[in-house]
């Protein structure tokens, strides 16, 4: 009994390990097909830039996934109950604070930057937008941050009118979290022209689900949130993630409540995703306005930590005191 809860650690980490190649993988094929273009090559160093800068919502993503497979094993073999909680927890909780510390650098480090870079346009070459057609005969330039572009000889085409750019510089700028990519003509240098997507042709070659992009924001928010928490003080980003990784760790309790396997699952993973919900929660104009009526300090604004530590307690309570049924 006391043998498979110890085995759940060694278990829990080789989960974590492929979890996290595999979350890592699909980051940086999602960061490099939104930087393509085959008429430049990736500024030196991306790999390593864009391993940083998805670091620890990977490190997040990859935990949840690792602890979830894990129910399945704690499922089938509970051995103690303490024991087969207490440990997945302590090593959540290590991991999360060890690799934040190597992603981020110590409280206080500059937060690594994501490689935003993007060459609008490839020459010789017709793009189509949403509304119009733009050929560009030449383009030069780097694919620093998107700027030092320019075009020569471009013609746009648009509402049956066609127009001659001789010469003009691009920029690419975000808008309602949408890349829009404004060509100022230098000749008529007031009348810029905004081309959206800002890559017509090439961005993006692969996108996320809508399902699986609002997944992927909630995860940002809420290693953003830690990260805040711990450029204010250490102890409140330590009470941040213990809150945190207590109720991921309780959601325990949904594998082993039902009698049926797949039903279990479902349940956990309802769990899983509430918990990424409710940092969207207390980021909306609800969240916004109850924090409002909480009197400044250290409670309001570790609001959503204690929230967040009360329902982990509740649910680890009834992990312990009713029994579970399990299928093995």
């Amino acid at each position: 009994m006391l043998k498979d809860s110890f085995f759940h650690l060694p278990v829990f980490l080789a989960l974590f390990v492929v979890a996290f190649i595999v979350c890592m993988f699909l980051a940086l094929l999602v960061s490099w097909t939104g930087v393509y273009n085959p008429a430049f090559s990736l500024e030196p160093g991306w790999l390593g830039m864009e391993i940083r800068a998805n670091g620890g919502r990977v490190l997040m993503a990859s935990l949840f996934v690792s602890l979830f497979l894990l129910f399945f094993r704690v499922r089938k073999r509970p051995g103690n109950r303490l024991l087969s909680f207490i440990l997945p927890l302590i090593a959540s909780f290590i991991i999360m604070l060890v690799g934040i510390t190597f992603v981020y650098g110590p409280p206080g480090s500059p937060l690594p930057r994501e490689y935003d870079a993007l060459v609008p346009f490839v020459p010789n070459t017709i793009h189509e937008t949403e509304n119009e057609l733009l050929y560009i005969e030449r383009v030069t330039g780097t694919r620093e941050t998107g700027r030092g572009i320019t075009i020569s000889n471009a013609v746009r085409y648009h509402d049956g009118d066609l127009r001659l750019i001789r010469g003009a510089s691009v920029a690419v700028r975000s808008s309602n979290g949408d890349k829009a990519a404004v060509i100022v003509p230098s000749d008529v240098p007031d009348r810029p022209v905004i081309v959206t997507p800002a890559n017509p042709l090439y961005n993006p070659v692969f996108e996320l689900p809508a399902t699986n992009s609002a997944l992927s924001r909630d995860i940002t928010a809420l290693n953003s949130y830690l990260l805040e928490k711990r450029a204010v003080s250490p102890g409140r980003f330590s009470l941040s993630l213990f809150s945190i990784l207590l109720l991921a760790v309780s959601c325990m309790f949904f594998m082993r409540s039902g009698r049926w396997p797949l039903f279990s699952a479902l349940m956990t993973l309802g769990a899983f995703r509430g918990i990424l919900l409710l940092i969207r929660l207390f980021e909306s104009e609800i969240g916004i306005e109850v924090k409002t009526l909480l009197p400044e300090g250290v409670f309001s604004d570790m609001f959503f930590a204690f929230v967040v530590l009360v329902i982990g307690l509740l649910i680890t309570a009834m992990y312990f005191v009713f029994p579970g049924k399990r299928n093995g």
